[in-house]
Parts: structure tokens; C-alpha cells; sequence
């Protein structure tokens, strides 16, 4: 059982560095940063 706990530390591992790399990329900079922008918004076009 010991093996697979260890199995499953590197498989999350490699997901989470995975979503870091694809979160850092200067493809989705743009988006991210829209989208980090949007709980400041006022809502205006409600």
C-alpha cells in the first residue's frame, strides 16, 4: 500500500507542476490577468 501512496505523490506532483506550466506560459498571460482583474470590476452592466 506504501507504493501506491507513493505512486499517487509523484502523479499529483507532476499534474500540479503541469498546471503551473500551462498557468505561466505568455499564451494565457493576457487572459489571466483579465481574468484576475475581475472581482475589481463594479458590475456595471448588470
Amino acid at each position: 500500500m506504501g507504493w501506491l501512496m507513493g505512486v499517487m505523490t509523484v502523479v499529483f506532483l507532476l499534474a500540479f507542476a503541469g498546471f503551473a506550466w500551462w498557468a505561466w506560459r505568455g499564451a494565457n498571460r493576457q487572459r489571466l490577468d483579465e481574468d484576475a482583474r475581475l472581482p475589481l470590476n463594479d458590475g456595471g452592466e448588470r
